[in-house]
């Protein structure tokens, strides 16, 4: 399969409380957190995040950054590799018509309750051939998980497939809905304009760059 039908192929719903969920890409949107790491970021990604990237949003929250793209698929896709990225994903409209301006962002982690009939054993082997890491066990109810996705595994693709595994009782993402979402006045870029190579001093900078621009949400 080429990496094009592997995303046309993608997931575009999610399940929360047992009901389906549309979710309509934005196809010139993703959302970046940077690790508090100093890690090099490499040639090709300085090239996306500072001349084929703006920023848009921050989401102080979560530490997620949007940013558009006329490479959007790509972006993901170099991003996934980089250890100064601790996570990278698709952006979603939960309703286009009615709030246009409304974006839905996810992150790495998804809640996922599983059968009373399905055994420790079978939860840590199912999560193992997923690479599926236990961020926490919640204790509200029986066999309940917070669960985390690997770096390069998309947070979507692998709710849905514990929600259809017939493990579980209910498996969903963390939607993050921002209804402040709008056009800024100026573009910003998320890495400084006079990085030449992808040093660590450059790393640095972008990891620490959400927090030094935080007036951005308010200007």
């Amino acid at each position: 399969m080429t990496r094009s039908a592997a995303r046309d192929n993608r997931s575009n719903h999610c399940y929360i409380g047992g009901q389906r969920i549309e979710l309509t890409p934005a196809p010139d949107l993703i959302a970046v957190r940077y690790s508090t790491e100093k890690y090099p970021l490499s040639a090709a990604a300085i090239e996306l995040l500072k001349q084929r990237s703006s920023f848009e949003e921050f989401v102080p929250n979560y530490g997620l950054r949007v940013y558009r793209t006329d490479k959007a698929d790509r972006a993901v896709e170099v991003l996934k590799e980089e250890p100064a990225v601790e996570i990278v994903s698709r952006v979603f409209r939960r309703d286009p018509e009615k709030d246009p301006n409304a974006i839905v962002l996810v992150d790495n982690r998804f809640v996922v309750q599983f059968k009373p009939e399905v055994s420790e054993q079978q939860i840590g082997e199912y999560n193992a051939q997923h690479g599926v890491t236990v961020a926490e066990r919640l204790t509200y109810a029986d066999k309940l998980f917070l669960l985390q996705v690997p770096s390069r595994g998309d947070v979507i693709e692998l709710a849905n497939t514990y929600y259809n595994s017939g493990l579980t009782l209910s498996s969903e993402p963390n939607l993050i809905r921002q209804p402040r979402y709008r056009e800024p006045a100026l573009a910003v870029a998320p890495v400084p304009a006079d990085a030449e190579a992808p040093t660590e001093e450059v790393v640095e900078r972008v990891a620490d760059y959400r927090a030094q621009q935080w007036y951005l949400d308010t200007a």
